[in-house]
């Protein structure tokens, strides 16, 4: 059915309108005027998670590696080609999954993860069904899972200390079974944005376990895997690691747990490349890959971007050394956050990897609500220039909390982001007797 009033779109075209962001039109306008050593009053954006630290390294490489040749051509493999399904494999291997035989058939690439999890959910569930997430979660999920898949996000809020870690996961399922929205999948982050926190082995198992056992899909989107830059208080653990010690404990077949788990990855944030639009599903499930190969032609990745990244792929040392200092330098930056917040007595939640930084301003709201919140986000970026994510969007528990997305900005700009917020917070902001 359609009108005038909605430009003769669709029910399911009008609901695309829908910003992904509630602060979209904020960080445009931020856009206007950016922070600049020359332009030290302008506004700080840190709410966009995004890696500009490292591309330099990588950049020189990959311009020698821009080249024509006729096999670019023409149409080719819609999973994407061969010479960079071996190099991403072989880089797999070589770093994450040391103890897994990554075939180039278990791959499949497409134009960015949005891209890979848009497609990925189209074919393993239908839509009405819900999808669990451990919350808090990216804020675009909720539009990338029901702008054409139609699945339904239900953030799944992680127990407290001495809960059972399970415990959350089986209550949302069973409420949406009741619900008549069946869960036929969950979907994990890890490392988790918007905290930047690590799952452990155990969590993992505990989740991986539980969903065999249901039939349930796991998708574990790992687009952070190379940007863990500490390896304590938990060891990084890439979901394939556990698929067969998972398939043990459900007792079901490792062909059964290979159809339901399925591990997501990109180029955008460890290799700095969110404009080249580079992403890929490793799973086992045969089936599967020939239905993505079929609507991976609507979203493909350029020929010559596969190939000139095939290239820059095949340079082991230098692809170490990349990931070596990419992650220096996202420690870096978290630790100039760190600091700050400590010496204001901010609350912040530790980090082990990727380039977010949560703050809990819950003390200072003036009202104790998710519109205290949203007033006190709308002052920062009024008053101070300062951009970041409210928690709300994230479908964290409770109001105060914001992420800060440090690496997508000239890490000189963040000392005087934590200085604008402090001070704003200790003399602009006072909350009412």
């Amino acid at each position: 059915m359609t009108s005038i009033d909605s430009g003769g779109l669709s029910e399911r075209g009008m609901k695309c309108t829908i910003p992904t962001f509630s602060y979209l039109g904020l960080f445009l306008a931020t856009k206007a005027r950016p922070w600049s050593a020359s332009d030290p009053d302008g506004y700080i954006a840190l709410a966009v998670a995004e890696n500009r630290l490292s591309f330099e390294i990588l950049r020189p490489k990959l311009q020698e590696s821009l080249s024509l040749p006729s096999e670019i051509e023409c149409y080719n493999d819609p999973s994407g080609l061969a010479p960079l399904k071996i190099n991403i494999a072989s880089l797999m291997m070589r770093t994450i999954l040391p103890d897994i035989q990554v075939e180039i058939s278990h791959l499949c690439f497409s134009a960015g993860c949005n891209a890979i999890l848009d497609n990925l959910f189209f074919c393993i569930a239908a839509p009405g069904e819900s999808v669990l997430i451990p919350a808090p979660y990216y804020p675009a999920f909720d539009n990338d899972l029901t702008a054409k898949a139609g699945m339904i996000p239900v953030p799944v809020q992680m127990p407290k200390v001495g809960e059972l870690f399970i415990a959350p996961f089986e209550a949302a399922y069973l409420a949406a079974q009741q619900q008549g929205h069946k869960a036929t999948s969950i979907l994990l982050t890890n490392p988790n944005n918007p905290t930047g926190t690590v799952y452990d082995k155990g969590q993992m198992l505990e989740v991986m376990v539980w969903a065999f056992k249901r039939g349930v899909h796991v998708v574990s989107d790992e687009i952070y895997a190379w940007s863990v830059y500490k390896s304590e208080p938990v060891e990084f653990v890439s979901a394939p690691r556990l698929m067969c010690a998972a398939a043990k404990a459900a007792g079901v077949s490792e062909d059964a747990a290979g159809d339901l788990l399925h591990t997501v990855f990109g180029l955008s944030k460890d290799f700095c490349m969110s404009g080249m639009r580079v992403g890929w599903v490793h799973s086992r499930n045969e089936t599967l890959h020939k239905a993505m190969s079929n609507i991976g032609y609507f979203a493909g990745c350029s020929n010559l971007i596969q190939h000139a990244l095939a290239s820059l792929l095949s340079d082991d040392a230098l692809i170490d050394h990349y990931l070596v200092e990419n992650c220096r330098r996202l420690e870096a930056g978290y630790t100039t956050l760190e600091s700050a917040v400590k010496a204001a007595g901010i609350p912040y939640t530790p980090a082990q990897g990727a380039m977010f930084f949560c703050i809990n301003l819950r003390k200072y709201l003036h009202e104790d609500t998710f519109a205290g919140e949203r007033a006190l986000f709308q002052a920062l970026f009024d008053e101070e220039r300062l951009l970041f994510t409210p928690g709300k969007d994230c479908h964290f528990e409770t109001p105060g909390n914001f992420r800060i997305c440090f690496a997508a900005v000239d890490p000189a700009a963040l000392p005087v982001a934590m200085e604008r917020l402090v001070t704003f917070l200790e003399t602009k902001w006072k909350k009412p007797e």
